[in-house]
């Protein structure tokens, strides 16, 4: 109730938008009944749906908590409707990787029972999947310990590293290569695939606060443009609850298309 209280003021108050805000109270009252089909954020079946036909393979990246903060989201592993989605994610030839809680990147411990409860539920709901990456929350990421730690949990890839207040090169590439340990010198199995541009960072007030407009579009089709120049990636992170502007699925799918 009071998450479900704080989502309806900030649709009114700080989004301005009593549509979404009735939208979301419909959800919150339907679900408690069993009835899901209000839900604005579950744009899983369609985000598969569209980069399917762009041929594109996706990792959705969970959050493995067993008592969420509101930092960390309000969604656990072991709830049925989030079992059947991991199930079908794999079933569908995509990826699912874990998103670490905020405080993981500072408990190697903590980020260990995270993984592992997250290749459990995929295994528990009939998933297999051999390899697994991961992205931290927030992009925390710590310089002399993050990456050495992931490679000793055995993550096969990470996707952290990207700028949170300005889209673009953070790593200077937007080709995959392998992480080195700076303590120990030496290069690690890890493969880090840059992240060029979460839509965030464009789109909302918080950050350069372009919105849904042709400026903020030929910002991020710039990005992809230079990824396709030079033969890289074009690593896009796009959260599933942010599809409610008219215009944010069409901005999307353009984004997605192939490079080559």
């Amino acid at each position: 109730l009071p998450l479900m209280i704080r989502q309806l003021v900030g649709d009114l108050v700080h989004e301005r938008s009593p549509r979404r805000a009735a939208k979301g109270l419909l959800h919150a009252v339907a679900s408690r009944a069993g009835v899901t089909r209000f839900d604005p954020y579950d744009t899983f079946d369609w985000m598969q749906q569209v980069n399917e036909r762009a041929g594109n393979r996706m990792t959705f990246y969970f959050l493995s908590v067993l008592k969420p903060e509101h930092i960390d989201g309000c969604y656990e592993l072991n709830e049925p409707r989030v079992g059947a989605l991991l199930a079908n994610i794999v079933q569908r030839g995509h990826e699912v990787g874990l998103h670490g809680s905020y405080r993981s990147v500072d408990d190697t411990a903590l980020l260990a029972g995270e993984f592992e409860r997250l290749q459990a539920a995929v295994a528990r709901n009939g998933g297999r999947q051999v390899g697994f990456g991961v992205r931290q929350h927030y992009l925390r990421w710590r310089m002399d310990g993050t990456a050495a730690a992931l490679d000793a949990l055995g993550f096969e890839h990470d996707s952290t590293l990207g700028y949170p207040d300005v889209p673009g090169f953070r790593c200077g590439t937007c080709h995959p290569y392998p992480l080195f340990d700076l303590n120990l010198r030496r290069s690690l199995g890890l493969l880090e695939r840059p992240l060029v541009l979460m839509e965030t960072t464009v789109l909302s007030p918080h950050y350069l606060g372009l919105g849904h407009t042709d400026e903020a579009m030929a910002l991020m089709a710039g990005l992809r443009q230079t990824c396709r120049r030079f033969g890289g990636e074009f690593a896009l992170l796009w959260h599933n609850s942010n599809f409610a502007h008219p215009r944010a699925r069409s901005m999307y799918e353009a984004l997605i298309q192939p490079l080559a």
